[in-house]
């Protein structure tokens, strides 16, 4: 009992990354750092745990990197239920070595829009299809489907991802996840996730608190706040 017990102290760990808002380089930085720290911990595996409307195609771009260039495999599981990965969270999602959703759980929606919400040219939608069916290709799923979230708008529920091959399981939650992962393929050989000790990330304060300043709603009410004070100032010296 004993040695069974000093073995599962010893086990690789499973790093969680708590993904959840809008996916902005306070997000990509975020994963960076843990994607760095998951492989200097000799981890099994990451799981990110997704939630997100979308969010910035540049910060996207950078995630999807860190996923690729990562020498641990990096799984996706979009949840808990009532979550989703829209836009640039479908991107992460094709991008993943293992792709799991929890039950009332959705996918897609991924046109690129410009900032004020206007729909973009042809080059840029086509770009943007060809890069997630690309990344689907890559990662063994429907490229088609992938490519019909840009071009299409197409949204998925949990079922409908699975059945399309969009997503490969069906998970309540990242335990079970995490537990229906050992021995699927991942970038180095079987996934081992028996055993394995979870640890949550999820964003820490300091990067709270820049996303939170460098919102640009809240840039935009601190700049009519300055303005009223300039305009006060020549008023009333």
């Amino acid at each position: 009992r004993s040695g069974q017990a000093w073995q599962a102290r010893e086990a690789a760990p499973v790093q969680v990354i708590d993904l959840d808002g809008s996916i902005d380089q306070v997000a990509a930085v975020f994963v960076d750092r843990r994607i760095g720290g998951a492989e200097d911990a000799g981890a099994a595996a990451v799981v990110i745990q997704l939630d997100t409307p979308g969010g910035l195609v540049s910060s996207m771009r950078d995630i999807v990197a860190d996923m690729q260039a990562s020498t641990v495999p990096v799984t996706v599981w979009i949840g808990p239920s009532g979550a989703r990965a829209g836009s640039a969270g479908a991107f992460i999602a094709a991008a993943s070595d293992q792709l799991g959703m929890a039950p009332g759980t959705n996918i897609g929606s991924a046109t690129p829009i410009g900032s004020g919400g206007e729909d973009l040219d042809a080059k840029v939608r086509n770009d943007a299809a060809a890069f997630i069916a690309a990344l689907a290709d890559e990662t063994g799923r429907n490229a088609e489907s992938y490519r019909a979230m840009v071009t299409d708008a197409l949204n998925l529920t949990a079922e409908q991802a699975v059945d399309q091959n969009v997503a490969e399981t069906i998970q309540p939650s990242v335990d079970a996840f995490v537990a229906w992962l050992d021995g699927r393929p991942g970038r180095n050989g079987p996934i081992a996730t028996a055993g394995a000790p979870i640890e949550t990330e999820t964003l820490p304060w300091y990067l709270a608190v820049l996303r939170v300043l460098s919102d640009p709603n809240l840039v935009f009410f601190l700049l009519l706040v300055g303005l009223a004070g300039v305009g006060f100032e020549i008023f009333h010296p």
